[in-house]
């Protein structure tokens, strides 16, 4: 029991582990409750120091692996973001995150636009995490691809939000959608999988 106390004190005192040479950390935060493990060379992260990060752990695997996060934003937790082979998170600013499982991986991205609001238990995936062959051509054919959230998107409780969607401004995603296509801007989605519901809308907090 004390070893673990101690072990939960060292990573409170030092939350940045790096395993590599070359990667840039700027970390300006002034809260703690969040721990950062690097495995891998030449990555950045970059946080901006009025954010806040509670309960939530980043990984980075490999290399060239991109995290931006912007002024004012808020990882509250319990929040995890695992990171593969050179992908890359951009958060903007005034984001809300309340719990949170991000996977980023085959060198795509996952973009959250500015004033966007996350509830708990999301999602976002933007691989699959193991390859599909063409038999005949020995090609992949399920590459990882980019997601795209746009600004002012409200995104509720148990969403998951898969490869290559793209979320347009002022839109919401309903309670346990499960989003495998684009979402047009100003409308609700919603269902598994999620189809849009209303159209023209906008939401307030």
């Amino acid at each position: 029991m004390l070893i673990g106390l101690l072990k939960k004190l060292y990573r409170k005192l030092f939350p940045v582990r790096i395993r590599g040479k070359e990667n840039i950390i700027d970390i300006n935060s002034k809260y703690s409750g969040f721990t950062i493990d690097i495995y891998g060379d030449s990555n950045i992260v970059r946080i901006n120091q009025t954010c806040v990060l509670k309960n939530t752990h980043i990984y980075i695997y490999g290399n060239g692996a991109e995290v931006i996060i912007s002024s004012r934003t808020r990882f509250l937790g319990p929040c995890v973001i695992y990171i593969y082979d050179g992908g890359s998170l951009y958060v903007g600013e005034n984001v809300g995150i309340r719990g949170v499982s991000m996977e980023i991986g085959g060198g795509e991205s996952i973009t959250i636009g500015d004033n966007s609001m996350f509830s708990y238990g999301i999602t976002l995936r933007n691989h699959d995490s193991h390859k599909v062959i063409d038999y005949n051509s020995g090609r992949v054919i399920n590459p990882a691809k980019p997601i795209k959230i746009g600004k002012h998107v409200w995104v509720c409780k148990n969403v998951t939000i898969l490869k290559g969607v793209e979320v347009g401004n002022d839109s919401v995603l309903g309670y346990g959608a499960l989003v495998t296509n684009n979402v047009p801007a100003n409308t609700i989605a919603a269902g598994v999988p999620a189809v849009i519901v209303k159209e023209s809308i906008t939401w307030d907090y």
